[in-house]
């Protein structure tokens, strides 16, 4: 018998090792195989959303519409094919707080033309010709061959799904098809990858009538301000309806030191819609920084630092809104501090919420409150703001030349905000919602959402007579610049 420690003992010592390690080779080969063949087949098991991705997809519990608005490559295709794969089979995963489809249906999936179809959604949800189920649909719920379209190569009709409780129908449809396409069947839901006209939009919702069916757009906006756009942002027109806004900051997949470089691979006016997700505005933004240069995170303002409000007039369902803007005189740079809009007629409204954040800053107001208002009691709307109790400057919005036209306001801003002299608190959603929708069209501004950015400049216009805090220590005299006292009278 051959000794513990002998040449052979040893031998086979090594070959055992080396046996084993060959053994461990192999299971780890087949693990990973398995993993491979697994994510081939069973994608849906591996999406983990970003925030903006997930709040898209709980969102769906409460809004039976909803418009995922996004740059290019956010994510927003990826969302839309995850979830209508998770409806398609009635499978959610534990994180899912969204709308739960607990029957089959039929399921129409929507985009701009058969070729775009194939490419974006198709290729999601079912993976390429000849390798279907490496989509987010799974091999095994895939039945059968899918019925291939006459018109476009490639693009699916119709396919059968296998859902928990019974066979889903999946139909790829088109913007290009005929109108009368869209006037047909019964639909659980519709996922309309980037927006349709209007009228598509609407024959898509009456075909869920009777099912209270899931209406899902997930788009890059570069239409702009289009009638579906419209539905949504900036403000949803029903209860129904829900917008989710995602830009490069929530691409987590996109590293930070990417961001400048994929901005400038994008005309000027289009950027805020590839790169933030808002609409397109046309031929260009009013204003060119980003918001990101602008913003400043709030502060309590120093009582040496000057004040005056900016008031834009509503009506006619038009809102009123104003803005309280501090002035650092030492560092010659404006802080807007608070902003507000709000749809209604009543003057004492509107006074009463400026009289709630200050009584004492004089308030800078627009050319036409001088002007008698419309109930033809002769007051002009300026002093009925004053028999409220509003310390209203003397005489309208202007530069010390007594202009007041409106380029070289929106010069004079553009100026401020290049060299960071105007900086807004970051927490006014409102202040930027505006300055993002502020456009051009063919050269022209256009007077849609523009009241808090008018109420902005009208308070830098007349900021020469801003007010410090009444019992404030400051060697600054009241008003700067000045051969009077502009609250003299009030």
């Amino acid at each position: 018998m051959a000794s513990p420690n002998s040449p052979l003992v040893e031998e086979d010592d090594g070959n055992a090792a080396v046996q084993l390690e060959e053994h461990h080779e192999r299971e780890a080969a087949i693990a990973l195989a398995t993993t491979v063949q697994k994510f081939k087949y069973r994608k849906l098991a591996f999406y983990k959303p970003h925030p903006k991705q997930m709040a898209f997809h709980a969102m769906g519990a409460e809004k039976s519409e909803r418009c995922f608005s996004a740059g290019n490559q956010q994510g927003k295709t990826v969302a839309g094919g995850a979830e209508m794969a998770m409806h398609l089979i009635g499978e959610y995963p534990d994180w899912w707080e969204g709308r739960r489809q607990e029957r089959p249906g039929l399921w129409w999936v929507c985009g701009p033309s058969g070729a775009k179809v194939r490419d974006n959604p198709q290729l999601k949800l079912l993976g390429s010709r000849g390798r279907w189920g490496t989509g987010f649909i799974p091999r095994e719920n895939i039945i059968g061959e899918p019925a291939m379209s006459k018109g476009t190569t490639g693009l699916v009709d119709f396919v059968e799904i296998k859902h928990q409780r019974g066979v889903s129908r999946l139909k790829f449809m088109s913007y290009d098809m005929d109108d009368v396409a869209f006037e047909s069947d019964t639909v659980s839901g519709i996922w309309w990858d980037e927006e349709p006209s209007l009228k598509k939009y609407i024959a898509g919702l009456a075909r869920m009538t009777v099912t209270n069916g899931i209406c899902a757009i997930t788009s890059t906006p570069l239409m702009g301000m289009s009638q579906v756009v419209r539905q949504f942002y900036p403000v949803p027109s029903n209860q129904n309806r829900g917008w989710i806004q995602a830009g490069l900051d929530d691409a987590l997949h996109i590293p930070k030191d990417k961001h400048d470089e994929i901005l400038q691979q994008y005309p000027s006016h289009e950027r805020r819609a590839r790169a933030e997700g808002f609409p397109s505005l046309g031929s260009g933004g009013v204003y060119s920084p980003p918001t990101d240069v602008i913003a400043i995170e709030p502060f309590k303002i120093p009582h040496h630092f000057a004040r005056v409000i900016g008031l834009d007039l509503g009506g006619a369902g038009h809102p009123t809104a104003w803005v309280d803007l501090a002035f650092d005189r030492d560092a010659k740079t404006y802080y807007v501090t608070h902003a507000y809009r709000v749809v209604d007629p009543r003057i004492s409204t509107h006074a009463a919420a400026i009289k709630a954040r200050s009584n004492w800053i004089p308030i800078a107001w627009p050319h036409d409150a001088g002007i008698s208002n419309r109930a033809g009691d002769g007051d002009t709307f300026a002093e009925l703001y004053r028999k409220e109790g509003c310390v209203m400057l003397p005489s309208h919005a202007h530069f010390e030349d007594t202009g007041n036209a409106v380029e070289p306001g929106i010069a004079m801003m553009e100026d401020l905000f290049a060299q960071q002299r105007l900086r807004v608190f970051s927490h006014l959603s409102l202040w930027f919602e505006e300055y993002r929708l502020y456009h051009r069209k063919d050269g022209i501004i256009v007077k849609e959402f523009d009241d808090i950015m008018d109420a902005t400049r009208y308070a830098i216009m007349m900021s020469r007579y801003a007010r410090i805090q009444p019992g404030a220590a400051t060697n600054f005299p009241q008003s700067a610049g000045m051969d009077y006292d502009p609250l003299g009278g009030i």
